[in-house]
Formats: structure tokens, sequence, C-alpha cells
């Protein structure tokens, strides 16, 4: 940010004479619906914003936010113009719909783009700046308003740079505190065979809200992907956003798949392997061959439910089916059920489709009893992994209470028959050998205020977590008493409603507590005394919230373990949308505007 140490009046002169510009400002915030930002002529923000309707200029950084932008009543009570302002507030007219319709119809057609791109918020926003522009200016050719798509690359990667040094600044703020977390992937495109490596930073901000930015989508040039590699290059960009590794590495948490070269490149590290990813090797390793020996008709049914897939793709007899019946794949966690569920669900339609073709026999080794079986017990797993990749809720301190679900959804029943045991015995012991309880997840699970007393773990467990944070505590050290700025980032900001943590079915309240108020010696104890209903759709954030007055170094420590995300879902989710950036009308883009068109759509959305 240029620091010109200019007040209101300075700028007000500097933007009538053409010095300082107002530009649209990328963010996340709604308020900058309603504010541009004013930079110099490099494009570097200076420190102001200006109202779109007011005009009216205000101050702000990183230290005060949006604060006092949010605050702003404008006189004009005027917000971003709708379609139906130019029409005097009246309907549409047909005609205009009709064509409208027309004109998208043809939109789609012309240039073979799907139907859904009018639901895009990009486009719908695009579209209502293009009925401002011709409001206020009458009708205009296209071709003198819109750039060529060089120049409009050139600025994806201008602007992307603006967003990353705007970015520098908040990350050097909200690591302040005491740490944060980052997920990372690779991907490797399917048409140029560029190796990609994402790199994703997970914080709660001022509001309490858990926050996700990719930082890079990086050109990864070893094909070996060796683990020295990885950590150079996830340092490199680090570096970039000036996080300097060997000052604040302690501070960071990076969460990964297990494979061998992220576990190598972070072993020095703090680093936790993806709990998903774990639950589907225990699954993958679970049902091998030789650990249902006993049981051929278990292991026909698996086969057979597989071939049968392979069978209706090849035989294009897919398109008979209202729902196309879906493979298996060891990389797509959870999608061994999803095969089971699409063949359970159309059985009889699929057995009618064989009679027809005199086929029936490829069906005639399925166990229904084993395949329904099978559903209801990995649909559990399925609800677990979905839980546990959730973003905008916390979710590390949820491992230990869903490992322990598992465990005892593995228990055999009384009802179960002889080979539903024998699956839960194997995955139960798979789990066992499988999973490690890290010290982390332990920790995490004193931040959910229902379970502060640790009911569900060993004692010895309890008093190494206590321990851990105690000395943490007093890690924060006296500047933080003497003047409390460091607890007012995450206490003093205006009050946003907490996003709330995804519902479930699973009943964990054995491990909640309730206990009586009583002021005694350190904020551990006292927030371990503390009253908390036993609700177990309670909001984890928006407590912390309302009591980080009571726990100010218990809330910095919070902030960081519960930013800790249990999966890396958030870079393999990144690598989705490059999927979908990277096409077959898109093979020649660069990476560095790969990079920009992904670190642009995090930083937007």
């Amino acid at each position: 940010m240029a620091n010109l140490n200019l007040n209101i009046e300075q700028v007000t002169l500097k933007i009538k004479s053409g010095e300082l510009l107002c530009q649209e400002k990328s963010g996340k915030s709604d308020v900058w619906l309603n504010f541009e930002e004013i930079i110099d002529k490099e494009e570097q923000p200076i420190g102001f914003a200006m109202c779109k309707n007011c005009s009216q200029l205000f101050k702000y950084d990183y230290k005060t936010s949006t604060s006092s932008l949010k605050r702003h009543k404008c006189p004009s009570d005027e917000k971003q113009p709708k379609i139906t302002t130019f029409w005097g507030k009246k309907e549409i007219p047909t005609a205009a719909k009709e064509v409208t319709s027309k004109k998208l119809i043809n939109l789609v057609c012309k240039d073979i783009r799907p139907f859904e791109i009018i639901v895009g918020q990009g486009f719908r926003e695009f579209a209502q700046e293009m009925i401002n522009i011709g409001a206020t200016y009458g009708n205009l050719p296209v071709d003198n308003l819109f750039p060529h798509p060089t120049t409009l690359s050139r600025n994806v990667i201008k602007k992307a740079e603006i967003v990353k040094n705007d970015f520098t600044l908040k990350l050097k703020y909200v690591f302040e505190l005491f740490g944060r977390a980052f997920t990372t992937d690779m991907w490797t495109d399917d048409y140029r065979k560029i190796n990609y490596i994402s790199l994703t930073v997970h914080y709660i901000d001022e509001n309490w809200q858990i926050c996700e930015q990719t930082l890079a989508v990086s050109k990864f040039s070893d094909v070996n992907h060796i683990a020295e590699q990885i950590k150079k290059v996830v340092l490199g960009i680090l570096n970039s956003y000036n996080l300097i590794p060997d000052v604040t590495m302690k501070k960071f948490t990076f969460v990964t798949d297990s494979g061998a070269n992220f576990v190598t490149a972070f072993r020095a590290l703090n680093h936790i392997p993806c709990f998903a990813h774990k639950i589907n090797t225990v699954l993958s390793n679970s049902f091998q061959d030789k650990n249902f020996e006993k049981y051929p008709s278990l292991i026909n049914t698996l086969k057979e439910c597989k071939s049968l897939v392979t069978y209706f793709k090849q035989s294009s007899l897919n398109s008979k089916l209202e729902k196309s019946l879906k493979q298996e794949s060891e990389t797509r966690w959870n999608s061994k059920l999803v095969i089971l569920e699409s063949i359970n669900n159309q059985f009889e339609t699929i057995r009618n489709i064989l009679i027809e073709k005199e086929e029936e026999s490829r069906i005639e080794n399925i166990d229904l009893n084993i395949l329904q079986n099978l559903i209801t017990f990995l649909r559990k797993f399925r609800e677990a992994s979905e839980f546990l990749e959730g973003s905008k809720y916390p979710t590390l301190c949820m491992i230990i209470p869903w490992y322990k679900a598992l465990l005892n959804h593995c228990k055999a029943d009384l009802l179960d028959d002889e080979i539903l045991t024998h699956i839960k015995y194997v995955v139960e012991q798979k789990m066992k050998s499988k999973i490690k309880i890290e010290d982390i997840y332990k920790i995490a699970v004193f931040f959910d205020p229902r379970m502060k007393q640790l009911k569900i773990l060993e004692e010895s467990d309890i008093k190494l977590v206590k321990n851990k944070i105690r000395s943490q505590c007093a890690s924060i050290t006296n500047k933080d008493d003497e003047s409390d700025d460091s607890t007012a980032t995450v206490q003093e900001k205006p009050i946003k409603k907490c996003k709330k943590s995804k519902e479930t079915n699973i009943d964990f309240s054995q491990y909640y507590d309730s206990s009586s108020n009583d002021n005694n010696e350190d904020e551990v104890d006292q927030y371990v005394k503390s009253k908390v209903p036993k609700d177990k759709n309670l909001n984890v954030l928006k407590w912390w919230k309302e009591h980080r007055l009571e726990f100010p170094k218990l809330a910095i420590l919070c902030a960081y373990y519960l930013s800790i995300p249990a999966s890396s879902a958030s870079s393999e989710r990144e690598f989705s949308k490059a999927g979908q950036t990277i096409n077959e009308r898109h093979t020649s883009l660069k990476p560095e505007t790969v990079d920009s068109i992904l670190v642009l759509h995090s930083a937007l959305q």
C-alpha cells in the first residue's frame, strides 16, 4: 500500500486533478459493493475509499479494516441501480424479456456455452454493469467498450498481483496472532500434462468466520514430485507473501494427503494428514479379497458390480437408465458406496434391460442382501468424511468424536449376519492400525465448549492437553496485557453473523459437559468451569465470539486451532476449478494466467 500521508482534502483535490483514481475493489466483504478504492497511477492503494453514491471519502487500512465503511450511512440511501430503475421501476415489458431470451439463446448456441452461464454471479454482475453504462452513456457500439482478449488476459494477471499485494498485508496482520493453517495438493492438467501445486491458507477473521484463500496454483516442474522440491516451492510461495519461513514456520500447520512425498516434505514441520483421506485408505485396505476369503459371495458381489458398470458403459446402455451407473475410483472418496448405490437404486431396471438382451447372467452373482448391507454400513463413513471436508465451520475438533462414532459403528449388532459382522471387524481393525490420533486433535477438542472437560479422552491425555494449552497461554507475552491489541484483532471488529456448523444426526452429547461458574486460578480453569448448553447444534465460533473477552488468551489459541481443517479438501476443490479453467477451449493458457484466474476466483467468493 502506497504511503502518501495525505488527508481527505488533499485526496479529493488529487482525484479531481486525475493524480489519483478510483477502482472497483476485489474482496470478500459485501461493503465493497458500495465503495471504490482510491489508487495512485501505479495502481497501488493509498488507504482511502469513496462511497459510490455520495462520493464521501473514508480512510481505512488493515488495522481499522472496513469498520468505518460499514458504519457509513449514505445520505442518498441509494444502492446499485437495478434493471427496473431504467423503466421507472415499472414491470419490464414482455417484448424486452423475449428479446433478452433470444439473445441469450444466441449466446449459448453461437459460442457453445452452458445454459447455466446466465445464473453465474459474475455474469449477472457484468450484465448489470452493461445496463448501467447504457443508461449513463446511451447506445454504444460494443467494440468501443470491450478490450482485446490479450489485454483482458494481461489485466487478469495485473489484478491478481494487486489482490496478492493486498493479501500480503492482510496475512501479516492475521499472523501477528498465534498461527494459521495451510492445505496443499498437486494436480496434472489433462491436455498439456503440466504439473501444478496449490497452496491455500485457512484462518479465522475478525468476525470469527473461517476463511480460506488460494495463495497460488503454481507450475511444478519436477515430474517426480520429489519431496525436497515440494517443500522448496511451498516455502517460495510463502516467501512471496512475506511469510518468512525461518522466522514464522513454527506457527504454521500443513494439512495434506498421506502421499509419501508430502509426508517427507513436511516431516520437520507441523504436519497432519488429511483425515478424509485416511478414512478412504481404511476402506480401500479393508475391501481386499484376502480379507474375505471365507466369504466368496461378498467378493463376487463386489466384482460383479464393477464389471456390470463397465459393461453398461462400453455397451452404451447407460442411456437407457435414468442415471448412469457410476464407476469406482481409488482416488475418489466414497466411490465404492456411489457405485453400489447407483446399482441398487436401479436394480429392477437393470435386470429388465439385461433380460431383454439375454444377459441376465451378469447379475446372477450379485447378492442383494449383501449389497444393501454394504450400502447401509458405508453411508456412515460418507457422512463422516463429508462433515470433515467442510470449510466454513470447525472440523479439527470433531475428528476424535467422529473416529469414536465410526469405531462404535463397527461394533457387531445382534441382528447382523455373519458376513456383515466380519466386514465390521475388518474395518475396525484397519481403523485402529491405519489411523493415528494426533495430539493436535486432542487439543482441538478442548476448544469445542461442549467438550471442554475432555470426557472423550483418557485421563493421561486430559493432563497432556491442559499442560500444553497452559504453556501456550504463557507464551502469549505480557505485551498482550499492556495493550489489548492482539486480542482486539479478534474482538473489536464489527459483528457479523457466524456460519453455523453443518448439522448431523450423530449424537455426541455423551462427551458434552456443563459446569458451574466459579472464579478460580487461571484462564483454563475458568473456561472449564464455565456454563455451556448441551446443544448438538451449538455454533462454536459464535460462542467464542461472545466469550472472547472472558478468555482472551484462549481465544487467540482457539482462532488458531479451529482454523485448521481436518482435510485437504479445499485444495482438492481448487483443482476441480483448475479443471474447469483448462479445458478443450483453453489448452494454451499460460501457467501464470491459470494461477491468476484461480487466485482471483478465490478472492471473489
